[in-house]
């Protein structure tokens, strides 16, 4: 069901099934480039999405690889997630450029988001310093210093895959890229998964570079697991509309 105004689109972006929610194709609105998390896909998102939508933005849905319909693999396997994750994450990195491009031939937008949950998160996060064109990310229940990620399952894949495939994009590591652009984190302080207290210290390094505080904002949801619960997607859409 969606919001009255929304339309919604099944499209082919960059190779990839992709799905576009929004206002009608000849309106010029501000992008938001989706990305789910870990065993998730573009389908689960579209009631998501949906509410983004009505607030006035188009929103781009697209599978990361090994997921939805770019295939399936075991998630739940410990060693599948090692091996993988990072993997999904780099190649929505890389995929970006032609999904952007892509996206802007489908509709008219005046700047582009990203944004996404757990892994989307952490995609979101790297895409903001990686590429200029990104204005402003929106990330739930991430961490934008993967070396936490990396001393919880990196160890094993070894110093040099680290450092060729993921330091290039671990926001962290280059902070100039992206300070003053804006960037929510959004983080569930109940959360098992991913510890809030990884981004709390991201924000505590990185938010004195910002000249305008306001573009950078850290809150902790209390009573809040791994998952967007209402009151952090909201707080979510409020610091997207600051920006739009």
């Amino acid at each position: 069901m969606l919001s009255n105004g929304v339309s919604m689109e099944r499209v082919n972006v960059a190779g990839i099934s992709g799905i576009i929610l929004g206002p009608g194709k000849e309106e010029e609105a501000p992008g938001l480039i989706w990305y789910h998390g870990w065993a998730s896909d573009s389908e689960s998102q579209i009631f998501r999405a949906n509410i983004f939508a009505s607030y006035g933005f188009h929103v781009l849905l697209i599978d990361g690889k090994n997921h939805g319909l770019r295939g399936t693999i075991n998630y739940e396997d410990e060693k599948v997630q090692e091996e993988k994750l990072m993997a999904t994450i780099l190649s929505n990195i890389e995929e970006f450029p032609k999904v952007v491009e892509d996206f802007k031939k489908l509709r008219k937008l005046s700047k582009v988001f990203v944004g996404g949950h757990s892994m989307g998160a952490m995609t979101a996060g790297a895409l903001l310093g990686a590429y200029d064109e990104v204005y402003g990310a929106l990330c739930f229940n991430g961490m934008n210093d993967w070396g936490h990620y990396k001393s919880m399952f990196g160890a094993n894949k070894g110093k040099e895959q680290w450092e060729n495939n993921y330091s290039e994009y671990n926001p962290i590591n280059d902070p100039e890229k992206f300070v003053n652009k804006p960037l929510g984190m959004f983080n569930g302080a109940e959360d098992e998964e991913v510890n809030p207290d990884f981004q709390a210290k991201f924000y505590q390094m990185v938010a004195p570079l910002y000249k305008d505080r306001e573009a950078i904002e850290f809150m902790r949801i209390e009573g809040n697991p791994h998952m967007i619960s209402t009151n952090m997607l909201e707080e979510g859409i409020k610091f997207l509309l600051k920006w739009k």
